[in-house]
């Protein structure tokens, strides 16, 4: 079950807005197959087969949010909304709070780069 209350660090969005970053996800993924395709038809150069990057990364952010119940933005600007409208938040005030926050949203870039990074590779395998 999950958390209704904001915890620095671990979980600073609740289920409107976790839906928001699983549909990004799935977009990125449809547009992402899309590029590939349009890619592998025309024989693209690599140079643009490269572009599959932007599409992997912002979908691996949004998957990534969606599963962490944590927005990146959200963290990075020392923000939450765990019990409201989506869109709707609060501040953190804590700078100890806001530290954890970074660090979680840096986190999630990370994992976001190295999964576009391993699908764009495999896109360009084949």
């Amino acid at each position: 079950m999950e958390s209704p209350d904001y915890i620095p660090g671990v979980c600073n969005i609740g289920p409107q807005e976790r839906i928001l970053r699983r549909t990004v996800g799935y977009v990125c993924v449809g547009f992402f197959a899309a590029l590939w395709v349009a890619f592998d038809l025309t024989n693209a150069p690599t140079g643009f087969r490269l572009l599959l990057l932007i599409p992997a990364f912002v979908g691996g952010v949004g998957f990534f949010q969606d599963a962490q119940r944590f927005c990146v933005n959200y963290g990075i600007r020392g923000l939450f909304n765990v019990n409201y409208s989506a869109g709707v938040t609060m501040t953190v005030k804590d700078p100890a709070q806001r530290s954890l926050d970074l660090e979680k949203s840096l986190e999630i870039i990370c994992y976001s780069l190295i999964t576009a990074l391993a699908l764009t590779y495999l896109a360009l395998l084949f």
